[in-house]
């Protein structure tokens, strides 16, 4: 069963701590979501945290002296960043995400021809034309379709924004999966979006550990 942290909201596949945020964390009663085991302000913000949570996720507020574990996810986490910008794309469009965006997906297609998500915008390269799409633009989501050829059929979604429909096409058959993945990440980040909340690893990347 995966479980959502209340602090952070990271995914997780055990109950007690969170690998992400280091809230203690105890099932409720019915079993089916957790909780804090103490609930602890932020000194800063006051935002609630758990006691035995390493930073603040409102203010990014360290909020233990222990840092080495959120050193190590933070050098996992720029790592698994780079290492995506480099597979997927192309040099030019690295120097167009900020170092602290996070990337939640990317789809290549060769040459400079391919779909991203992070944490601000969509992002759509094909056949030449480049064009983003801020979170807080994006309305909605139509259900992804395929149309039949001859050879293999053809997947694809419409993006519903403010400025008008963007449609994400070229899936074939063997990227079914990869759509449907692209797919939900776009569908995640927006809800992030619109919650005003930020992915827990997106919030790792931005702590400052370079003083602690």
């Amino acid at each position: 069963m995966i479980w959502e942290c209340p602090v952070c909201g990271g995914k997780l596949t055990q109950q007690s701590k969170c690998s992400f945020c280091g809230a203690e964390l105890v099932p409720q009663p019915d079993g089916t979501t957790l909780k804090v085991k103490n609930e602890n302000p932020c000194p800063k913000c006051g935002s609630i945290n758990d006691s035995a949570s390493w930073f603040c996720v409102n203010c990014g507020s360290l909020l233990t002296e222990k840092l080495d574990i959120l050193k190590n996810l933070q050098k996992k986490i720029r790592f698994e960043q780079e290492r995506v910008k480099n597979d997927f794309l192309p040099q030019w469009m690295k120097d167009k995400i900020s170092c602290e965006e996070y990337i939640y997906y990317c789809i290549s297609f060769g040459n400079n021809d391919f779909y991203a998500i992070t944490d601000e915008k969509l992002i759509k390269s094909k056949k030449g034309q480049y064009q983003e799409i801020k979170l807080n633009d994006i309305v909605s989501l139509d259900q992804m379709k395929f149309i039949p050829k001859i050879l293999s059929p053809i997947g694809y979604f419409i993006v519903n924004t403010y400025s008008g429909p963007v449609k994400f096409d070229d899936f074939k058959a063997m990227d079914a999966k990869s759509m449907g993945t692209f797919y939900g990440w776009i569908q995640n980040a927006v809800k992030l979006n619109d919650l005003k909340k930020k992915d827990p690893r997106a919030l790792i990347l931005r702590l400052d550990l370079s003083m602690s």
